[in-house]
């Protein structure tokens, strides 16, 4: 959800948490600076909660399964370490593009997708979806991995040179 955190992200996690550790699971949850849960979830062994990740890459190499908004920044992170994800794309932004950034993975089969207004209904079957192996991840992480651009700081570059060339 972001720094600021995401509302409808965060109440959904907190409602679906005690079903999800019903699995054998750990959770990183990423509250955003602007959310405490209302049961004061304690870190532990099977659960962290905080507003911030410091150390992103570390979470990211810890995760089998993401679930994010789908920002351009995001989006090029995931790609990058091509984990299963669930987009739940912000419907408060400019002309929608989290939703389109999405779905452009989405039909690559290079990610899954719930609209904000469908969380509540949607999220235990997709996390039981996930749980019961009913995703094909590895398809979804070889499709995600093509839209890994780990070198976009230098074709950008090179493109700029050919330009004032």
């Amino acid at each position: 959800g972001g720094s600021l955190g995401a509302r409808a992200m965060n109440q959904t996690m907190e409602k679906y948490l005690p079903m999800m550790l019903t699995y054998d699971m750990q959770v990183i949850w990423q509250t955003g600076k602007n959310y405490i849960p209302q049961n004061q979830w304690k870190t532990n062994d099977r659960v962290w909660v905080g507003p911030f990740i410091s150390e992103m890459h570390q979470a990211y190499a810890a995760a089998d399964f993401i679930i994010s908004r789908a920002g351009a920044m995001s989006i090029s992170e995931l790609s990058l370490v091509a984990r299963p994800t669930l987009f739940i794309p912000s419907p408060y932004v400019a002309e929608d593009h989290q939703t389109h950034n999405a779905m452009a993975l989405v039909n690559d089969q290079a990610a899954m997708l719930i609209k904000e207004a469908q969380i509540d209904q949607q999220w235990p079957e997709m996390i039981q979806r996930v749980m019961r192996g009913d995703i094909q991840a590895d398809k979804m992480c070889t499709n995600l991995k093509t839209w890994a651009k780990p070198h976009a700081a230098r074709d950008i570059v090179m493109e700029i040179n050919k330009s004032i060339e």
